[in-house]
C-alpha cells in the first residue's frame, strides 16, 4: 500500500517542523505554503518496486507509466523481486517496456540476485552511498536515485536539479525564466536540511492548478 510522506516532521530531526522552518527561510515559499492545501504525497515502501517503477517512468507521462506498470502486474503479479526474478528482457518488452529500460531492470534484478546490491542496507545507508550504488548500474541515473530517496526512504534533504518539475516550480516561484545550477544550489542550501518538503511544494507550484499569480507577484 502507498503511504503518505510526512511534510511536517523529519525522521532525522525529531520534533522539527519543516513548514515553519521553510516559511522562516523564504518569504515566497512561505506564501506558497499558506496558499497550497496540505500535501499528501504517496510513498512506495518497497525499494525494489520503487526503482522498477521509476525506471519504467523515465521520460514518459504518468499515464503511460501507469499503463505499463499495470501490464507488468497483470503478467507477473505484484511488482516484487520474487515475481520478476525470472523475467527476461523479452518478457518485459511484451509488457510494453522499452528495450533499454528492460535491460536496465534486468541488470538491477541480476545485481540483487548475485548479492552485489542489498536493498535492505538502503534503510540506514547515507544518501550519497545509495546514489553511488544505484548510478553504478547502467541505465539508472541520479534522478532515479533521488526519487527513491524521496518517495521510499523518505530522506529529509533531497531536491533534484534533474527534475523538470522542480526547475519549473523554482522558475514560477521566483519569477525566473531559467534555473541554472548556481541558483538551484543556492536554493537547495536555503532549504536545507528539509529540502525534500520544499521539493513537494515546488512540484505543486509547477502544476497547472497552482494559483501562481499569488505566489510569484
Amino acid at each position: 500500500d502507498l503511504h503518505s510522506f510526512p511534510t511536517r516532521r523529519s525522521s532525522d530531526l525529531p520534533g522539527y517542523d519543516a513548514l515553519a522552518y521553510l516559511s522562516g527561510r523564504c518569504v515566497r515559499l512561505r506564501r506558497a505554503i499558506e496558499i497550497i492545501p496540505p500535501i499528501r504525497n504517496p510513498i512506495e515502501p518497497d525499494p525494489f518496486a520503487a526503482v522498477v517503477s521509476t525506471i519504467v517512468g523515465q521520460q514518459i507521462s504518468g499515464k503511460a507509466q501507469d499503463g505499463i506498470l499495470a501490464r507488468i502486474s497483470a503478467q507477473f503479479g505484484k511488482i516484487a523481486i520474487e515475481n520478476l526474478s525470472d523475467a527476461s528482457v523479452e518478457d518485459l518488452r511484451s509488457a510494453g517496456v522499452s528495450e533499454r529500460k528492460a535491460n536496465t531492470i534486468r541488470t538491477f534484478i541480476s545485481e540483487i540476485q548475485n548479492g552485489k546490491l542489498n536493498l535492505a542496507e538502503f534503510e540506514t545507508a547515507p544518501d550519497q552511498e545509495i546514489i553511488d550504488r544505484l548510478t553504478a548500474l547502467k541505465g539508472i541515473g541520479l534522478w532515479t536515485s533521488e526519487m527513491l530517496l524521496i518517495f521510499t526512504l523518505q530522506r529529509p534533504n533531497v531536491i533534484s536539479f534533474g527534475d523538470l518539475g522542480i526547475r519549473r516550480g523554482l522558475s514560477r516561484l521566483y519569477g525566473k525564466e531559467k534555473i541554472d545550477r548556481s541558483f538551484f544550489e543556492d536554493r537547495a542550501a536555503l532549504y536545507s536540511p528539509v529540502a525534500t518538503v520544499a521539493s513537494l511544494y515546488l512540484w505543486k507550484i509547477a502544476g497547472p492548478d497552482c494559483p501562481t499569480e499569488f505566489i510569484c507577484s
